[in-house]
């Protein structure tokens, strides 16, 4: 059986005096500064989730900016080649007539002198027969 005397009652008395103070002066400030901190944590985490949005926005409109620049960028290079290209074929072509042009006047030129050397051929074909064969010795001297 369980006595009740004077000493239980104070230690019981002391054991809710000192969890009374501890509630006040502990517990409480305590709890105040865990959830002051919690509900910082959960702002910030808040501020990041924003910040993080915001930033994914902005890497995909600097990712769609960059593809926009590139496509430019290749549709002048691939002007700018044609272009050159054409003037190109357009130099060459030029030259080309150029050339037609004075192949045909030395062609033009040369045509009188064709025609006398082969006037002249006939003449030179008898020579040429008499040096090859007296070179030959058939019938000649050798010079």
């Amino acid at each position: 059986m369980v006595t009740l005397n004077l000493t239980i009652l104070v230690q019981v008395g002391l054991f809710l005096a000192f969890m009374w103070a501890m509630n006040r002066f502990v517990f409480r400030p305590l709890l105040r500064v865990m959830d002051a901190r919690e509900a910082q944590i959960d702002d910030n985490n808040a501020t990041a989730q924003q910040q993080a949005e915001r930033a994914d926005q902005l890497e995909k409109g600097y990712a769609a900016k960059v593809a926009a620049i590139h496509r430019e960028a290749s549709q002048t290079v691939l002007e700018a080649h044609r272009r050159a290209q054409k003037e190109h074929n357009e130099r060459v072509e030029g030259l080309k007539k150029q050339e037609e042009e004075e192949l045909a006047a030395v062609r033009a030129a040369a045509a009188p002198q064709i025609a006398a050397q082969r006037a002249h051929y006939p003449q030179l074909t008898g020579e040429l027969v008499a040096l090859a064969a007296q070179r030959l010795r058939l019938g000649g001297r050798s010079s």
